[in-house]
């Protein structure tokens, strides 16, 4: 049985970044009381991303990789203010993707003229200036929220490009911030562990206080997701401004090795993960 390339990479792009979302969405919470954060209606955050990914799918001696690079510009800015919450815009701003796969090289960059024959080109182009609105209380969890990119947001054509995903999720915190409060009980060695389930996934994550300063606090942890067929080690580093309570810096790296299924046929997967987050405020 030859691989079907168009079904196998996007199983792959999916099932590669799926694990990785729920870790980097994780804040780091530590045992204190929920920070109060506080915005000024008009600040303006930008956050660089830049994600390499490996998917490797085998069966017997057929083997399928698909190797990803992107880097994405987005901007975060805080367009009301109400005594309980924030409203803010979310928008992807820029976008450069590469996907290696089958001998051919897919690359989209969003201040070029794009491949009007390419139906990805067409979607990523689509993605680009769109804005979403998420509604956030003063502890940074998300109200609600009304995504830009809804239109596109199941089409199996994304998964080619490997993006990370920013999704905003009721009761989730917001993936700009932490629910982080310093202290001077938290000092450098504190540990603390986070263990919860989600999509038939178990989580458990380990923090530590790697330096703690006035400016900042640097956050190590390790993470291992469990679940049916795959199972994820990740670690990674947080880089925290003490004042504001924004995530400056996120670095992950994370690999996730198991099986997949489909059409009831078991495929044998190796997926490697590194990703890297800026966030300034403008």
């Amino acid at each position: 049985m030859k691989f079907n390339a168009k079904t196998r990479l996007n199983n792959c792009a999916v099932a590669a970044i799926s694990a990785l979302l729920i870790i980097i969405n994780y804040a780091a919470v530590a045992q204190t009381p929920h920070r109060v954060f506080t915005f000024q209606a008009g600040d303006e955050f930008q956050k660089q991303i830049r994600l390499n990914s490996t998917c490797v799918i085998q069966r017997g001696k057929q083997q399928l990789q698909v190797n990803s690079s992107s880097v994405l510009s987005k901007l975060y800015k805080v367009t009301a203010v109400s005594d309980t919450a924030y409203e803010f815009t979310v928008t992807l701003q820029k976008m450069d993707d590469k996907i290696n796969s089958l001998g051919k090289e897919l690359h989209f960059n969003s201040e070029n003229a794009i491949d009007t024959t390419s139906k990805i080109q067409k979607v990523l182009k689509y993605m680009m200036g769109r804005s979403s609105l998420v509604y956030v209380n003063k502890n940074g969890v998300i109200i609600s929220a009304k995504d830009g990119n809804a239109a596109v947001a199941g089409d199996t054509l994304l998964a080619f490009a490997g993006l990370p995903e920013d999704p905003f999720i009721k009761g989730a915190h917001f993936g700009l911030i932490a629910d982080f409060s310093s202290s001077k009980a938290l000092k450098k060695g504190y540990t603390w562990r986070i263990s919860s389930s989600a999509k038939k996934q178990q989580i458990t994550t380990n923090f530590v206080i790697d330096e703690i300063s006035d400016a900042i606090t640097i956050i190590k942890f390790k993470s291992a997701v469990k679940s049916e067929y795959l199972n994820s080690n990740s670690n990674g580093t947080y880089i925290l401004d003490n004042h504001s309570g924004l995530i400056i810096q996120r670095l992950v790296e994370s690999i996730s090795t198991g099986y997949q299924l489909k059409d009831k046929v078991l495929y044998a997967t190796t997926r490697k993960i590194s990703l890297a987050e800026d966030c300034v405020k403008k």
